[in-house]
């Protein structure tokens, strides 16, 4: 099995957006409307997500004081 594939029981899946539906999945996503990525946070802290992104590639601290 790959790394990082065990253990995915528990995880919930998320749509991407309130009204979508899968034919066959939806179930995995629990009720309808719920499990909703929030574009907005992502949004918001992309920049921030980038540069530890960015910093854990390079094995270096995104912070200059770690």
């Amino acid at each position: 099995m790959p790394l990082g594939t065990r253990n995915w029981k528990g995880l919930p899946f998320y749509r991407p957006s309130k009204t979508t539906e899968y034919v066959h999945i939806d179930a995995l996503f629990g009720e309808p409307g719920k499990n909703v990525i929030d574009w907005d946070l992502i949004e918001s802290q992309f920049r921030h997500l980038m540069r530890v992104a960015i910093s854990s590639g390079r094995g270096q601290s995104p912070h200059p004081r770690c």
